[in-house]
């Protein structure tokens, strides 16, 4: 484990030195493109150590920045300071990965990974993996949740279902401090982190020169979704939405701007594909109104809705997730989820309202520029960097909290069957010991039984002891959860 003193170091010039576990661009992810965007607006205050996920492209980054895949990383290679950026995409599984085994700062770009890990263990064979991290978050009732995604059906209701069980129970407990993009995803987080720090912080984004404000077009109204598509996009709320508008006599037209839109869309409604950023950027300023009415949502910061904001371009969304966060005063909100209905109204109001719409450009810019300022990101980035864990749940060399449904069971134990009235659980009979990691000599056990846990006997129920220095076990029982800390 890294002592106290290996957990903050710094570089010849002073710089905070912190690794990073990310994808990075070229990798179809908004967290790839965040990371980059970090490192290049810190690095001179950082001393980025950048492990990166496999088809990232290194040649990204400032050639000053130490870089190396996570495939091919090494324990001697990481600083004691590091930072896990963490998405519901499979490019972020080694990223994962790598948090569950070292432990450091896990930043929740989401609040659900069970996309990204179900899809990711399914597709390396890793089951055990798969059913560790589910027995994890959900106990004895793992099996049934499994059972229930294992069933056919069609891709938005196979999301909504995912999006019931978000899995990252383990994720939150390898993570200290835990780091978020908005008030929403901070509320999930804080409820689950067990007292650890919560940070949010800022979404920057690239800046753009050259590029107009807005501009009301004088032909007929275009609104447009912006950004890749998925299941929680709602689209074809969207589309009855604009039909509504339409056959009521209001000539509109549509435009999906971004990567994976569907086919067979009717004239009015422009798919743009994925476009290089100047393209991007016309094309969100030619709108006259945006809609981003994702619902579910994993309480993901939508980083194109950042950008039709700082474009100043009217937007409706839903009264769901991050979006509930927003101020009132510059986004149209309707209730989730979303219906062709009320969305049509919104979209008339502000088309209608020219005052309206001016008003909300207006307040749609100043947010953003406060939300996605550089200075922000610097001064958050830096503290964040400089954060001592307050504990290290995972390290290569001994954790200091294992828990049975996530860890293998220590010397002396073994791993039993899950009961429906008790957590997941290792068994010992016998004598078994619990050493300390070196400088957590305090120790928070979950355990019950019949016999002796120290001086102690032995609940029959689960129930938490507290003991200093080495615990020796005796007699027949089980422990789901051993913490170690430095205070008592």
């Amino acid at each position: 484990m890294a002592t106290s003193a290996e957990r903050l170091s710094f570089d010849s010039s002073g710089r905070q030195t912190c690794a990073l576990f990310t994808p990075l661009p070229p990798l179809p992810t908004g967290v790839a493109t965040y990371a980059l965007r970090i490192v290049l607006l810190t690095r001179d205050i950082i001393d980025w150590r950048v492990f990166f996920s496999t088809g990232s492209d290194p040649s990204r980054l400032p050639a000053d920045v130490t870089c190396a895949p996570i495939a091919d990383l090494r324990s001697g290679d990481v600083p004691g300071s590091r930072v896990f950026m963490l998405g519901n995409s499979p490019e972020c599984f080694e990223p994962a990965r790598a948090l569950l085994e070292l432990g450091g700062c896990g930043v929740f770009h989401e609040t659900v990974m069970h996309h990204m890990l179900r899809h990711c263990c399914l597709a390396e064979g890793r089951m055990d993996l798969y059913r560790r991290l589910l027995g994890f978050d959900y106990g004895p009732g793992a099996g049934q949740v499994e059972k229930r995604l294992s069933k056919s059906m069609p891709p938005e209701e196979y999301d909504t279902l995912l999006k019931r069980y978000p899995l990252i129970g383990s994720l939150v407990h390898a993570s200290d401090p835990l780091v978020c993009l908005n008030q929403a995803a901070a509320s999930v987080l804080g409820r689950l982190s067990g007292g650890r720090r919560v940070f949010v912080v800022g979404h920057p984004l690239d800046p753009i020169d050259g590029i107009a404000g807005p501009a009301l077009p004088d032909d007929a109204p275009l609104a447009g979704m912006v950004g890749g598509w998925h299941p929680g996009r709602n689209v074809e709320a969207f589309m009855e939405a604009l039909h509504i508008l339409r056959t009521g006599g209001l000539d509109i037209r549509g435009a999906l701007i971004g990567g994976g839109w569907p086919d067979g869309l009717p004239g009015w409604i422009a798919n743009t594909g994925r476009l290089d950023e100047p393209a991007y950027q016309g094309w969100i300023r030619r709108l006259s109104v945006a809609v981003d009415v994702r619902h579910p949502t994993c309480n993901e910061t939508s980083g194109s809705l950042l950008e039709v904001m700082r474009a100043g371009v009217p937007a409706v969304v839903t009264a769901s997730g991050p979006s509930s966060y927003l101020p009132s005063d510059c986004v149209v909100r309707i209730p989730a989820p979303p219906s062709p209905t009320a969305l049509a109204s919104a979209i008339r109001m502000i088309l209608e309202d020219r005052a309206l719409a001016r008003a909300l450009s207006a307040a749609a810019a100043r947010h953003c520029s406060k939300e996605s300022s550089v200075e922000r990101a610097r001064s958050e980035w830096t503290r964040i960097a400089a954060c001592r864990p307050e504990r290290a749940p995972a390290d290569r060399s001994g954790n200091a909290s294992l828990s049975a449904a996530l860890h293998d069971p220590p010397p002396g134990f073994t791993l039993c069957p899950a009961l429906d009235s008790e957590p997941i659980a290792w068994a010992f009979e016998g004598t078994a010991a619990l050493d300390p990691p070196e400088g957590r000599p305090y120790c928070l056990l979950t355990a019950w039984g019949s016999g002796r846990a120290g001086a102690k006997p032995l609940p029959k129920e689960p129930a938490v002891l507290r003991f200093e220095g080495r615990v020796v076990l005796e007699g027949r029982g089980r422990v789901s959860q051993v913490t170690w800390t430095e205070r008592p």
